[in-house]
């Protein structure tokens, strides 16, 4: 059996329904879906078959599709959260939670969900017990879908209500990726999907299990943020992960596909030379595979990539240097040779966001010249051996 674990984050969630959406694409289908907070919720309607539902959903939620605007915090950060949220709890008992009710009750069918081939589970924590609960469908009460799934995603500060005589508080406190519950119904195949890069999972038996992770390079935000902007980036982040995943994209923080495989190395030894003619006078040679050599060797140096990296990710490295001093929009699948036309004629896909992978790299502007013009010298080489 194929088991999905969703792992619990708010608005990291959109990251959840990107990669969904790569997985599909890849003929995935699932035996049992389980989650925590709003992995729970996606996961309900990735079990009663609603995909579609649930990402029309995401493409057009925002803050106040789940939020009144008197509760909304200034900005995202930690601080104006938590302000926000102290406020809310003294004169209003906790951030209203009504609308977040109103929006599952109108898209969850919990007929739909007991009635569908896939199974089911969430994680909560009842306070009142003092204990966790990780339930699976046939465990929650009929007509009561939708209150544990607000249950699982209780966080402190939310307005709750009793429910079935105890209170409850986000299972993200316990399991906020309950692996274990696939587990325990015996699924071989887990794919897990991560919102969090560093948070370690709650330890399971991994023995047996063919395991396929897709998980973020970095935070993706907080979990009160569903700004429009936000969610649609890791809704973007989300499918590119998983597509690098599946289909072994080239890559450390671009998303490039190359069918052929041979396509560098063809590229670097068919490559006219009065292409490298500037960059190899350093070398005083005419040992063309020599100084190839040396120039991938020195491109190395200067990105500071392992001792041993081979040709091909020195040359992607490159490439990916380029695109990020020219901007280049991050979070896409590019085919290497649009990847290579964007390097050598840059468009319109410049990205606004400041974050740089080379942010933590001192590179010379002499450095820079040389790795720019190696970069649009192997991209130009790469689209002329297609």
């Amino acid at each position: 059996m194929t088991g999905l674990a969703l792992e619990g984050g708010g608005g990291r969630g959109a990251f959840h329904i990107g990669a969904l959406k790569a997985l599909y694409e890849s003929g995935y289908k699932f035996d049992m879906v389980v989650g925590t907070s709003i992995g729970a919720m996606n996961g309900a309607l990735i079990a009663q078959g609603d995909f579609e539902v649930a990402h029309k959903i995401w493409q057009t939620m925002d803050m106040l599709t789940l939020f009144s605007e008197s509760d909304l915090p200034e900005n995202n950060s930690i601080p104006a959260v938590v302000v926000t949220a102290l406020r809310t709890l003294f004169i209003h008992g906790g951030i209203d939670t009504t609308k977040i009710r109103e929006l599952l009750s109108e898209i969850i069918d919990e007929d739909k969900l007991r009635a569908s081939e896939i199974d089911f589970g969430l994680v909560t924590i009842s306070l009142s017990k003092r204990k966790p609960q990780e339930m699976l469908k046939e465990d929650i009460p009929n007509g009561k879908l939708v209150d544990y799934l607000i249950a699982s995603g209780s966080l402190p500060g939310f307005k709750t209500e009793p429910l079935d005589g105890s209170r409850y508080l986000d299972g993200s406190f316990y399991d906020n990726c309950p692996v274990n519950l696939l587990i325990r119904r015996k699924c071989s195949d887990v794919v897990i999907i991560r919102t969090y890069a560093n948070r370690r999972l709650r330890a399971f038996d991994e023995e047996g299990l063919n395991i396929t992770t897709i998980a973020p390079l970095k935070e993706l935000g907080s979990i009160l943020d569903f700004n429009r902007s936000t969610l649609s980036e890791n809704y973007n982040i989300g499918y590119c992960q998983a597509k690098r995943t599946l289909c072994s994209l080239l890559g450390a923080e671009y998303y490039i596909s190359m069918a052929d495989k041979d396509l560098i190395l063809r590229a670097l030894h068919s490559a006219d030379g009065e292409l490298w003619s500037k960059l190899l006078q350093p070398f005083h040679t005419d040992r063309k595979q020599s100084t190839i050599n040396e120039l991938l060797i020195k491109t190395a140096n200067i990105l500071k990539l392992p001792y041993d990296s081979g040709f091909e990710n020195i040359v992607i490295a490159a490439l990916e240097y380029a695109a990020d001093m020219r901007r280049l929009y991050r979070y896409k699948v590019y085919d290497i040779y649009d990847f290579c036309r964007k390097i050598v004629s840059p468009g319109n896909d410049q990205s606004d966001d400041t974050y740089s992978i080379w942010n933590n790299r001192i590179i010379s502007r002499k450095n820079n010249r040389f790795l720019m013009s190696f970069a649009n010298n192997a991209a130009t080489a790469i689209l002329s051996a297609k």
